[in-house]
């Protein structure tokens, strides 16, 4: 069972170097949180360390801080690894990051946690601290150590609404309320293209399940133009398994000609996107990001299948953005971008109170000196928290043929490719 070690003696200033443990590498909202985290500390001559896999942000990460232990996609492939075998991984881990005597180890999901954990007994003073970034990561059943770290102070959140849907979804106490600490945003400055007809919305999403909203933005801008606003085009910038429907959701609309899909773009191409747009739909991360580029827009609430919105991100309360709450009041979408396609006006109005709430709630002094004197207070860590659930249906049978079939190229290239087609390092 997990168990909470409080450490002797007050808490120290930040002696502890910090060591964020996010075991997928992906282009999201988790990615950018830790690449703008570790270039905030790089600036202020901190430093940080990060321990991830192989992907997509690799380069960005090595920018962001001083070292970066990226573990190969074999090395986290947990159904196919025995418990041993695991721990020979954050050994190598423990082994790539002595030179520090304790660090604090902030976390994200289950098996960061788990690895966190276990790195922190091998750093006798270490601290850990869990940062809920999504309103259904830790689940789908209950994890008792989650809530003994809210308990000992030891979980933050980016907002509200992402510790109520863990209450919601998977019954956890969090409570008191988790501190919220939400994602810091640089304003940007909006350079706005030469003059164009039409009005051009803009979607930036990881279209997995959770960004299911897109299906209904698709079929609000066919309402839209079936109404008479031909002028109205959309661009979806973003990949994943739910592209397929959406594209072919696309095609049942006849919107080939008025609906772009961009693929995945590097993080640094992206203000080019919210330059050309008129309006932004869409939740998170990039939502702060499209308003800092005073982009009029509008939450999208995730997890489903509909597009529905409770309004202009100015007008919603404290740093809600878009995760899916009970309490949440909503409607329709399309309300809004009616609203705005029809008002020129209107969308410079709306587009200008987007920008003043993210100087005002989210800029990056304001939101990192919170960060900060939260760990600065934080003198415990959490210590044997339970090894993820493996899979049983496939673990075995993977790991079976992994171990007889790894030194054929062909057949392994194969399996990687199942692997990657049913969901990752969770078949």
């Amino acid at each position: 069972m997990a168990r909470i070690v409080h450490h002797k003696g007050s808490p120290a200033t930040p002696a502890a170097k910090i060591c964020y443990v996010w075991p997928l590498n992906n282009v999201g909202g988790i990615e950018t949180l830790i690449c703008r985290h570790g270039a905030w500390l790089k600036a202020q001559g901190l430093g940080a360390c990060l321990v991830t896999c192989m992907g997509a942000m690799d380069s960005a990460y090595e920018k962001a801080f001083d070292r970066v232990i990226r573990l190969a996609s074999h090395e986290l492939d947990l159904p196919c690894l025995t418990d041993d075998e695991f721990d020979a991984v954050i050994d190598s881990v423990a082994q790539r990051l002595r030179g520090e005597s304790a660090y604090h180890f902030v976390f994200f999901n289950h098996l960061g946690a788990y690895m966190a954990s276990r790195l922190a007994e091998r750093f006798e003073g270490s601290r850990t601290t869990l940062y809920l970034l999504e309103d259904r990561i830790l689940g789908p059943a209950r994890l008792e150590y989650v809530d003994q770290m809210n308990e000992a102070g030891l979980v933050i959140t980016m907002n509200d609404a992402c510790a109520a849907g863990h209450r919601e979804s998977y019954g956890y106490r969090l409570s008191p309320s988790p501190e919220v600490i939400p994602l810091a945003v640089a304003p940007a400055r909006k350079n706005r293209p030469t003059a164009r007809d039409g009005v051009l919305i803009l979607a930036v999403a990881r279209l997995h399940p959770m960004k299911e909203y897109i299906f209904g933005l698709i079929d609000a801008v066919a309402t839209l133009r079936k109404e008479g606003c031909d002028d109205v085009r959309l661009t979806v910038v973003g990949d994943g398994p739910l592209k397929a429907g959406l594209v072919a959701l696309v095609r049942s609309h006849g919107l080939e000609a008025h609906v772009m899909f961009a693929g995945t773009v590097d993080p640094a191409e992206l203000p080019a996107y919210y330059s050309e747009a008129d309006i932004f739909v869409g939740m998170g991360t990039t939502l702060l990001e499209a308003s800092s580029h005073r982009v009029a827009s509008v939450v999208a609430i995730g997890h489903h299948p509909e597009f529905m919105s409770p309004g202009f991100f100015a007008d919603t309360s404290g740093s809600y953005t878009g995760e899916a709450v009970r309490d949440v009041s909503a409607q329709q979408g399309i309300a809004y971008l009616r609203q705005l396609v029809a008002s020129p006006k209107l969308r410079q109005e709306v587009a200008e109170d987007c920008h003043r709430k993210v100087e005002r709630e989210f800029s990056t002094e304001s939101v990192m000196s919170r960060y900060m004197a939260k760990l600065v207070s934080v003198n415990a860590a959490i210590y044997d928290v339970p090894v993820p659930m493996r899979p049983f249906r496939y673990g075995k049978i993977r790991r079976f043929l992994k171990r007889r079939l790894r030194r054929i190229h062909f057949a392994m290239s194969i399996g990687r490719l199942a692997r990657k087609l049913l969901g990752g390092i969770d078949f």
